[in-house]
């Protein structure tokens, strides 16, 4: 997929490989199996996401990453996957590969984790899994952690106080 040089996000684009809704702009790829959000200013550092569109500029924020399957009519993502990561992996080996350092987990009504994420200096992890197979289905990367700015000693980010 190409992003078109101009975009203009404030156009109306509701078709395969562009969705847009209060605060987010999606780009997606369903043959390549990915999409990528991009986010208000107001969303991104406030969480304000009320505010029109119009305000602040648009940042990068979550890559998806699909399977085979995954639903939405994508296609699985053949590209590498970060830390070393694969669609065939089972929960234990992404342990193995991630740790236990979990900081989200979800379960469904058997007890069964059917999402778990994992949190570093500047972005996060997270698998949502299979429920046949207990593969990993989609795999989300988001900019910067969990709890924006990071809460790592020495990392300093301000903000502008007119955004929040």
């Amino acid at each position: 997929m190409k992003i078109k040089k101009g975009l203009d996000v404030e156009d109306e684009y509701e078709d395969d490989t562009v969705y847009k809704d209060s605060g987010s702009l999606y780009l997606s790829s369903n043959t390549e199996g990915y999409s990528l959000l991009f986010i208000t200013e107001n969303t991104f550092f406030c969480n304000k996401s009320h505010l029109p569109m119009i305000e602040g500029e648009w940042y990068f924020h979550t890559i998806f990453l699909y399977s085979q399957g995954a639903g939405d009519g994508y296609d699985q993502y053949k590209g590498e996957l970060p830390h070393g990561l694969s669609f065939d992996l089972t929960r234990s080996e992404i342990h193995a590969i991630l740790g236990e350092d979990i900081v989200f987990s979800r379960s469904d009504k058997k007890g069964i984790v059917v999402a778990e994420g994992w949190d570093y200096d500047y972005f996060s992890i997270y698998i949502t899994y299979n429920l046949n197979t207990l593969a990993p289905k989609v795999i989300q990367i988001d900019t910067y952690s969990a709890s924006f700015p990071p809460k790592k000693e020495g990392i300093k980010v301000s903000l502008p106080e007119a955004l929040c």
